[in-house]
């Protein structure tokens, strides 16, 4: 009975003979696995500390929710900071009650205009879309175009034009 077994399971004192055999021994030796022998937990030091975490958490949220209002945790605001639908804002701000989905934007064209004016109106502009270079030609196809961009841009004179724009080019 004892050679089935062995057809079977193979003799173990043999199968360790072959495998230091073939993967030799040593600390780098993964033939039973990588797992480390000698396991044990290493982060129980830190289950305290997440524990008290989440406590601080809770007592701040609850404090939060008596002491204030909690809709303000996730109402929309419009530009001057007051929350819409909140008949109470912050710094005797709007009530805003009947307005729960009302919003301002701010107007961007003061900012952004001289700016634009002077990518589309640069040097390097001006000669992709009236001259070209040597791969394409101007992207402006007729003169009509070219006469308008140049007008607009105030680098040909025209009536419209009561100088040049005040941007530098880049």
């Amino acid at each position: 009975m004892g050679g089935c077994c062995e057809r079977c399971c193979g003799n173990r004192a043999e199968d360790q003979a072959d495998k230091d055999e073939k993967f030799g021994s040593g600390s780098k030796d993964l033939s039973d696995g990588p797992a480390n022998k000698q396991r044990s937990c290493t982060d129980i030091v830190w289950i305290p500390i997440f524990v008290a975490a989440q406590v601080v958490f809770l007592v701040v949220t609850v404090a939060g929710c008596a002491d204030g209002d909690p809709t303000k945790l996730y109402a929309p605001r419009d530009f001057s900071g007051s929350y819409c639908g909140i008949e109470e804002n912050w710094n005797n701000g709007p009530n805003t009650v009947n307005t729960p989905t009302l919003s301002f934007t701010m107007n961007v064209t003061s900012t952004v205009e001289l700016l634009v004016q002077q990518a589309v109106c640069s040097t390097v502009a001006a000669q992709a879309l009236t001259e070209g270079n040597s791969l394409y030609g101007p992207l402006l196809t007729t003169q009509e175009e070219r006469d308008k961009y140049l007008c607009d841009c105030c680098i040909a004179p025209c009536g419209s034009c009561e100088g040049s724009i005040a941007v530098e080019d880049f």
